[in-house]
């Protein structure tokens, strides 16, 4: 039986690469699936509370999908990844860009006074759907260290 000798300096080599790319891959992946819940409307398969129609024609809204209207919320949401490295991923979506992004995400009271409760319509969390894609992602990334 010949020995192989164990080429340690290439599994270094190769663990540094993915601590470069992985955290950036997996930041993409979040990314897209924001925008995909807002395709969809939907969050980790969940469809979100439907639109109740008020009885009065305001002409404000369109035929656009729900928390879509301007398209300031889903640019604000997609666009929140703010730090990307091997330690940390942050999302943060910033209150000056879609002040209104907590109320529709966890359903909170929304207007002036005595208000109403919003439905909850979230687009940004703990998605499983996503954590398993990302789990596999990152076997994948984990496996390659070692060729």
């Amino acid at each position: 039986m010949a020995k192989t000798k164990f080429a340690f300096d290439k599994v270094i080599q190769n663990m540094e690469r993915v601590k470069r790319e992985l955290p950036v891959v997996l930041a993409d992946m979040a990314r897209k699936h924001i925008n995909e819940n807002f395709d969809k409307q939907s969050f980790d398969g969940k469809p979100w509370a439907p639109l109740k129609q008020s009885g009065k024609k305001t002409g404000k809204r369109n035929n656009s999908p729900m928390l879509v209207q301007s398209g300031r919320l889903k640019r604000a949401a997609v666009n929140s990844v703010k730090i990307v490295s091997w330690d940390r991923i942050v999302f943060s979506l910033d209150p000056g860009e879609a002040p209104y992004a907590a109320v529709h995400n966890q359903g909170l009271k929304a207007g002036r006074g005595t208000g109403f409760m919003m439905p909850r319509r979230q687009f940004i969390g703990d998605d499983e759907a996503l954590k398993a894609e990302q789990r596999n992602t990152i076997t994948g990334y984990i496996n390659k260290i070692w060729e």
